[in-house]
């Protein structure tokens, strides 16, 4: 099996083997549809849940097989995270709940099951000193106001690289959090945040706004340097 995306729809697919045809070829049928290759990998897993007929899939079964999963659901035996094992109850809640729009079972048993949850992890941050030891080491380097933008302002990493000299306000200290970077079919692309909470404005610090100025006149010297190619 391997996972594909039709470019026609933007559609995620499980390529699974099926029987040689008259000519002995090797054949391929695609399953799915999926929106993501997250919920098309989750689906490689579901065939665990073959040797049930629909009508005698339980919540406790599906609850039974969420912890195999977290055990041994992985290539090779290996545990999955409860985050992929959550993507999995995801898929499997929707297949059912077309089953129950289809006639061919009366409920959604996924629906009252418990996918485990995922584990918290604490977050270590660094304090004011080893920031500051940071940012000093980071002086000389060329994209040392994008260091400073970071630790200032909290910036996510995709949220700075996807600033545009037209987000920053070097008059007034402000800049505009107006897209993000993202990878898709691994090449970067622009996207607009997820939330309308990540669409905002920031102050920025005399001394990020300095730093700012200064690269800004660094990367106008490089482009008379370099010319127009």
């Amino acid at each position: 099996m391997s996972i594909s995306r039709n470019p026609k729809n933007n559609r995620w697919y499980v390529l699974v083997d099926v029987p040689a045809g008259p000519d002995g070829k090797r054949r391929r049928q695609g399953v799915g549809g999926f929106k993501t290759k997250r919920e098309a990998k989750a689906a490689y897993i579901v065939p665990r849940l073959r040797d049930l007929s629909l009508q005698r899939l339980t919540t406790a079964r599906v609850g039974a097989f969420y912890g195999e999963l977290v055990v041994s659901g992985g290539k090779g035996g290996r545990p999955l995270s409860p985050k992929t094992v959550r993507y999995v109850h995801t898929t499997l809640r929707r297949a059912l709940r077309d089953a129950v729009a289809d006639g061919l079972v009366v409920r959604n048993v996924a629906a009252q099951a418990r996918p485990p949850r995922a584990r918290r992890v604490e977050m270590h941050t660094w304090t004011a000193a080893e920031v500051g030891v940071f940012l000093a080491s980071v002086r000389e380097d060329r994209l040392h106001v994008g260091w400073l933008l970071l630790a200032t302002l909290g910036l996510r990493r995709g949220e700075l690289l996807g600033l545009r000299w037209s987000d920053v306000d070097l008059t007034n200290g402000r800049i505009a959090i107006r897209r993000t970077l993202v990878m898709v079919d691994g090449k970067p692309a622009t996207a607009e945040p997820k939330t309308v909470k990540g669409r905002r404005s920031l102050t920025l610090a005399p001394q990020v706004l300095e730093a700012a100025r200064g690269h800004r006149l660094h990367q106008a010297a490089e482009r008379l340097s370099w010319g127009a190619g």
